[in-house]
């Protein structure tokens, strides 16, 4: 059977694979002019390829059908065929407290692995072939990347907008919406959010803390962890996690002293000025970054020298464990980690990812309506999904 994958990313290529292995003549088409360009940066390099323990409530779905979808992929795509399929290509994996990488922490390991094993099954990857248009006719599948394509059966692995150019992406998106399948507007998710306040006067630091999103006073979701402040906002993998729920005029509420309450944290300020003649500035940087203690005294509308009083130091505290940031955006596409929306798992069968009312049409990773946390989920629904495309 003539088969055609497009994109040679995560899925891409697990589906280029397993095609090949089971007897099919396999064509990889990429935009890029090398295979697995978003790979190589997942993890900070290191490729944060999985995790230990996932389940189908670690996903973020809008319907029951999104979650029946996921419970499915899982069940089709164990962590046993995930270690297996490594294993078989030549990846040695190491578990980092349940998140699982390559032995050597470089993703050149796993974009090396995937591509040279898949070369040396015979599948054809043909780089530079950005997708202009798709149609089917006569019972056959038309990829126009310049010069047409023809196939009995296509696989599209188009991934999201996420680190790309996205004209190609949109150009699949365009043609999968002609095919007459439902598409949510992508947006862009697991990326930093931009913010006008005062917060970016302490640019540079990092810190651990517990942020939480708020809409109109109703919290919406809560994470811990280091961020980044920034010169246009926050940053880092607690913010990241929130950034798919956050919207212009949002508010995120940061904690820096998540671990100690409020009174407490009054308590033992107090007794460090018993002992000590220090000044606001001074008492904050004895629990702060510099940075961020002169921030705090510049909300609290003082000079660094000022006399602690009791009134001053519980409004320092407050602000310690309630620094409100207004969100005006979040970052696009060229940071984003992954896509938000997508085809609808409405119309795909997650059993064979095989696309309802549509023979020999199949879809696979980021390019589906799924997304996830930081932590190795999303790439894992990538391999899932790659696998499942591939084997059927």
């Amino acid at each position: 059977m003539n088969v055609i994958v497009i994109g040679a990313g995560a899925s891409g290529l697990v589906a280029s694979i397993i095609a090949k292995e089971k007897g099919d003549d396999v064509t990889l088409l990429e935009k890029e002019n090398k295979v697995g360009r978003k790979l190589l940066m997942t993890g900070n390099g290191h490729c944060n390829m999985a995790h230990t323990n996932i389940n189908p409530s670690d996903y973020y779905d809008d319907s029951s059908e999104t979650l029946d979808f996921i419970s499915n992929v899982l069940d089709s795509f164990t962590f046993d065929d995930f270690t297996n399929f490594f294993k078989r290509i030549g990846v040695i994996t190491k578990d980092e407290d349940g998140y699982i990488y390559p032995a050597s922490m470089q993703a050149t390991t796993v974009v090396n692995a995937l591509r040279n094993y898949a070369e040396s099954l015979g599948v054809k990857i043909k780089t530079n072939n950005e997708v202009k248009k798709i149609e089917f006719r006569d019972n056959t599948y038309f990829v126009d990347c310049g010069y047409v394509y023809e196939c009995e059966k296509l696989i599209v692995a188009s991934g999201g907008l996420s680190y790309t150019n996205i004209d190609s992406p949109k150009n699949v998106l365009a043609s999968i919406q002609n095919l007459g399948l439902e598409v949510r507007d992508p947006e862009p998710a697991l990326t930093a959010l931009i913010s006008e306040s005062n917060i970016t006067k302490a640019s540079g630091v990092r810190v651990n803390a517990k942020i939480k999103l708020f809409d109109q006073n109703e919290e919406i979701i809560s994470e811990y962890g280091q961020i980044q402040i920034t010169d246009y906002g926050i940053s880092g993998i607690p913010v990241f996690n929130i950034s798919r729920f956050a919207n212009s005029g949002n508010e995120v509420h940061l904690d820096f002293v998540n671990d100690t309450g409020k009174e407490d944290l009054i308590n033992d300020l107090n007794v460090l000025l018993s002992t000590n003649n220090l000044s606001i500035y001074n008492l904050l940087c004895s629990l702060l970054n510099d940075k961020l203690a002169a921030l705090i005294v510049e909300e609290l509308g003082v000079e660094k020298e000022s006399d602690v009083s009791s009134d001053l130091l519980e409004k320092a505290v407050g602000l310690i464990k309630d620094y409100v940031v207004k969100v005006s955006g979040k970052r696009d596409f060229d940071f984003a980690q992954v896509t938000k929306g997508g085809v609808s798992t409405k119309c795909i069968d997650p059993k064979t990812m095989k696309v309802n009312g549509h023979e020999n049409l199949y879809l696979c990773g980021e390019l589906i309506d799924v997304d996830s946390k930081c932590g190795g989920y999303n790439l894992y629904f990538a391999w899932a999904t790659g696998f499942i495309a591939g084997n059927n």
